[in-house]
């Protein structure tokens, strides 16, 4: 039985600045984020995303996760 608290995902910690001065949310993205505004409240989410040597991307997601 799960019985911790269930916070949602936050990712004001872990995202990164760039030279340009803004925030995202690894080193592959290319839409500036505010960390500020990024708790689910309670939800959880995963999004896959696939990099290649060439810097093509392709990734699916939100993909949401209840408990």
């Amino acid at each position: 039985m799960y019985t911790e608290l269930i916070t949602g995902t936050s990712l004001t910690e872990s995202c990164i600045q760039k030279s340009d001065g803004n925030f995202y949310i690894n080193k592959y993205s290319d839409n500036p984020i505010d960390p500020n505004l990024l708790n689910t409240g309670g939800a959880d989410f995963y999004v896959l995303r696939i990099v290649g040597d060439n810097g093509r991307y392709c990734y699916t997601g939100p993909i949401w996760v209840e408990y």
